[in-house]
């Protein structure tokens, strides 16, 4: 006779699952965040098809990179001065991105498409600038925002790679503005942002956090750098097949989305972060393919382990939160450019490169992390509840007068 030793256990499992599974957000607005998350990941796939179609070198197609993230770094920028987060604004860019993506696949000059690029640049912005804005100071909805896109890598890196070989470019973004346009059928609204901070002299001048900006942008250069020469690497010099790099990168995804949702406030997030740097590092040593694929996967689950609360932390910090998200959003897209014109010296020189993505990870975690407070520390050997940050803010909020 079988006996269940833990029967109380079990019965707890299809709770467990459930409580993994819900979600706070709406879903048109996951949806709108994981078609800007797939459109980002799919630009590496296109370029060398893109360069056939056009007949120009790959260097020349890789500016449609440059003119989506330079847009999308316009969008972020300016949208938390002049916009409120709104389901009419993720409506609207998702609308933006869906009808460049539907034009891309059959525009017949380079320049037009450049053209089109800088269209859904903006509207990939807006999304994402609208989905994390509205998510300040809510733990379980920051959560959801921050998952949606590895967890749409994760299925779509798979799909893309095949579509690449076999539709190219027109087959790649006409399924993701399909996937646009599918996301705009789908429920979305947006919870009320947190209000900027007033005194009871009036709102106080808005103070930009330059030290957390540069840590940003570092380490995100290094992030960038090696992730675009991350293929080149496992192909060339592991000589690993690209069918198991897109699996890879699926697995990558999928511990992204882990981290993301997963209760990390057993350590700060800014160590999360630095601790990404030694997997990145590994990614370009890495002497075997199980070295590389395990380097590649801790990367992920450290990496959205600590930026979504960093993101929170130096925007529920400020007195005028929507706008130093954007700020912080800036800062990453500019790492973003920078990274890949530097993505050469990691391949010509990688035991530089392994140097530097480390350092620059450190770097950028103790420039985000917060500064000193007043207050005691909390007692050793007690995990931090991070939920605590949109509450400590130095000004106080109408809304919780």
């Amino acid at each position: 006779m079988s006996v269940n030793l833990f029967p109380s256990q079990a019965m707890q499992i299809p709770a467990r699952l459930e409580n993994t599974l819900r979600t706070e957000a709406t879903p048109g607005l996951l949806a709108a965040a994981g078609v800007e998350a797939v459109t980002f990941l799919a630009t590496p796939l296109l370029i060398p098809g893109l360069a056939d179609r056009y007949g120009v070198s790959p260097a020349t197609a890789g500016l449609v990179s440059t003119a989506q993230v330079g847009s999308f770094l316009l969008a972020t920028f300016g949208a938390g001065r002049y916009l409120r987060p709104s389901a009419g604004v993720v409506r609207s860019a998702l609308l933006a991105l869906a009808l460049a993506n539907l034009l891309s696949a059959i525009a017949p000059t380079l320049p037009l498409l450049l053209t089109l690029r800088v269209v859904a640049g903006l509207g990939m912005g807006f999304i994402t600038w609208a989905a994390w804005a509205s998510s300040l100071g809510r733990r379980g909805h920051l959560a959801d925002v921050a998952s949606a896109g590895p967890l749409a890598a994760m299925v779509a890196t798979p799909l893309l790679g095949m579509v690449a070989t076999g539709a190219g470019p027109t087959g790649i973004y006409l399924i993701l503005a399909a996937a646009g346009i599918g996301a705009l059928r789908l429920t979305l609204e947006l919870p009320e942002p947190l209000a900027p901070a007033t005194t009871a002299d009036g709102p106080p001048p808005r103070r930009r956090s330059r030290r957390g900006l540069v840590g940003l942008a570092a380490f995100t250069i290094a992030n960038s750098a090696v992730w675009v020469q991350m293929a080149t690497i496992g192909t060339g010099r592991l000589g690993m097949a690209g069918t198991t790099i897109g699996l890879l990168m699926a697995a990558n995804a999928g511990a992204g989305l882990i981290g993301a949702r997963r209760d990390t406030s057993i350590l700060r997030p800014t160590t999360w972060l630095a601790l990404a740097g030694p997997a990145v590092a590994l990614v370009i040593l890495a002497p075997h393919p199980v070295l590389f694929g395990a380097a590649l996967i801790a990367w992920g689950f450290l990496f959205q382990a600590g930026v979504p609360t960093i993101l929170n932390l130096i925007a529920s910090r400020s007195s005028h939160p929507a706008a130093a998200l954007g700020e912080a959003q800036s800062a990453m897209a500019i790492g973003r450019t920078i990274g890949p014109l530097t993505g050469a010296a990691v391949l010509g020189a990688p035991l530089a490169a392994a140097v530097a993505a480390p350092l620059l990870f450190l770097a950028g975690s103790r420039l985000t992390a917060p500064p000193p407070r007043s207050e005691s520390p909390a007692p050793r050997g007690r995990s931090r509840d991070l939920s605590w940050f949109p509450q400590r803010r130095k000004f106080t909020s109408p809304q919780r007068r």
